[in-house]
């Protein structure tokens, strides 16, 4: 007969992570210092818009128009493609008639702390037969208020013409120019181009503070348990003439035990009757032997 059994178990594992044993804290300050930046902001219209930017610098916004607000297309105030304009469109202002009183465009740049800035532009004029003006200006406070730096009459030379002006002292963060007509009933335009304003800015200086934390883990504890059992057991059992008894155990036990007893009695007695009897041989579980002859001899027969 012979029995076999398993047993297994699904090893167990637990692990725990804890500690910190130290955080480091560092403060980066770094500060860069660039030289003065020259550039320029500038709107030579490549487009029929009012956000045109052309220079190196950036405008603080599009053109504004004063008086109406039917945008750069129509109007006494538009920009328009023409021969007028130093190459395809430009800034017109004027009508045949139109009533160009109290009507223009202003844009602002910011040119805080500029040691130098100059404001230039090209115009030229068109069928100008009638009275009327546009002047150019700059206010250093956002349009509060306005310092005329020049006035350009409808009448007079057609030809192409280039304007500058030094406006150093109106540099400000909100620094704005404005072109504005004057004239009722006027028959004439006049076209601005190539408007633009070169200026001098400080030195930038730029700060950046960085904070660092970092984590230092020095204490982890980790903790792993793994269990695993296994039992297997084998039982043989033989019975024959000889009985062996075998038990093994997987585990790390292995005991085999063979019992072999024998024992033999003889025995000879003579008598005057002679009989003979022979007898058994037996063997049992416990593997014992056992043999036994007795001969009886009667006195004067002779033995079988």
């Amino acid at each position: 007969m012979t029995e076999m059994g398993e047993r297994s178990s699904v090893p167990s594992v637990r692990i725990v992570f804890a500690g910190i044993a130290g955080v480091l804290v560092s403060l980066v300050v770094l500060t860069v210092a660039v030289n003065a930046l020259s550039g320029d902001v500038g709107d030579s219209f490549p487009a029929v818009a009012y956000n045109g930017n052309t220079g190196t610098l950036d405008w603080a916004g599009p053109w504004v128009e004063i008086g109406e607000s039917d945008g750069p297309t129509v109007g006494v105030v538009a920009v328009v493609a023409s021969i007028r304009c130093s190459a395809g469109n430009c800034l017109r202002i004027g009508g045949d008639p139109a009533d160009a009183e109290g009507l223009g465009v202003w844009r602002e740049v910011d040119l805080a702390g500029a040691s130098s800035a100059v404001l230039s532009f090209s115009y030229r004029r068109e069928v100008a037969l009638s009275t009327g003006s546009v002047t150019v200006a700059v206010s250093a406070d956002g349009g509060g208020t306005w310092i005329d730096l020049a006035t350009y009459d409808f009448a007079g030379a057609s030809n192409e013409l280039a304007a500058s002006f030094d406006i150093s002292s109106y540099a400000a963060a909100n620094m704005r120019i404005r072109f504005l007509g004057a004239g009722n009933a006027v028959t004439g335009y006049l076209h601005f181009d190539d408007i633009g304003v070169t200026a001098v800015l400080p030195a930038v200086t730029t700060t950046t503070t960085t904070t660092v934390v970092t984590a230092t883990t020095a204490a982890t504890t980790t903790s792993t348990t793994a269990a695993t059992t296994t039992s297997t057991t084998a039982a043989t059992t033989t019975s024959t003439t000889v009985a062996t008894t075998t038990s093994t155990t997987a585990a790390t036990t292995t005991s085999t035990t063979v019992a072999t007893t024998t024992s033999t009695t003889a025995a000879t007695t003579t008598s005057a009757t002679t009989s003979t009897t022979a007898e058994t041989t037996t063997t049992s579980a416990s593997t014992t032997t056992t043999t036994r002859a007795e001969t009886i001899t009667a006195a004067g027969t002779p033995p079988a």
